[in-house]
């Protein structure tokens, strides 16, 4: 079978979120690509070693470290389409 890093981190991401019964099937329906559970666990478990192993050279900021006077904007992106109204008949 050939995979794809999208694939795994895709199959990972749902392996986190949802049961692997339910994967499964979804990559069977949605994706025409018919996986095991057993190889979705490994897959999944691989990903995860990846992750860990990359964790220890990130650096993390604490929190408590953080000075609240250091920040000047928080910005809030909101999809404007996402809110726009449906409208039915554009010439009213």
């Amino acid at each position: 079978m050939f995979l794809t890093p999208q694939f795994a981190k895709v199959a990972s991401s749902q392996m986190a979120n949802r049961p692997s019964p339910a994967v499964e099937t979804d990559f069977a329906d949605h994706h025409r690509r018919p996986v095991s559970r057993d190889y979705l666990k490994s897959l999944s478990d691989s990903v995860g070693g990846l992750a860990q192993n990359r964790e220890e050279f990130c650096d993390y900021v604490d929190p408590v470290d953080i000075k609240t006077d250091t920040v000047k904007i928080i910005s809030v992106n909101v999809d404007v389409l996402a809110k726009r109204p449906k409208i039915k008949n554009p010439n009213l």
